[in-house]
C-alpha cells in the first residue's frame, strides 16, 4: 500500500505534522514539487488524475488511519 511505504520513508512523526498543518479543505497530501510554490511536498483539495501523477498524491484520512492505528499498536 503506498500510504504505508510514504510512511516508511517519511516517518510517522513527519506525516503527523503534515496532518495538523494541513489546511481545513485538504483532501490530498501531494508529494512532488510544486513550481508554483517552490516546494516539496504540499497539500490540496483537488487533483486531476492523468495530469497529475496518482502515485504521488496520498488521501490525507488513510494517512490519519494508519498513523492511529500505528500508534495505537506501539502502546
Amino acid at each position: 500500500m503506498k500510504h504505508k511505504k510514504l510512511i516508511e520513508r517519511l516517518g510517522a512523526e513527519k506525516i503527523q505534522d503534515i496532518l495538523d498543518n494541513a489546511h481545513d479543505d485538504a483532501v490530498y497530501y501531494v508529494d512532488e514539487w510544486n513550481e508554483h510554490f517552490k516546494v516539496h511536498g504540499y497539500c490540496t483539495d483537488k487533483c486531476i488524475i492523468g495530469v497529475h501523477n496518482p502515485q504521488t498524491h496520498y488521501r490525507l484520512e488513510t494517512l490519519k488511519r494508519l498513523i492511529a492505528d500505528g500508534q495505537n499498536r506501539s502502546t
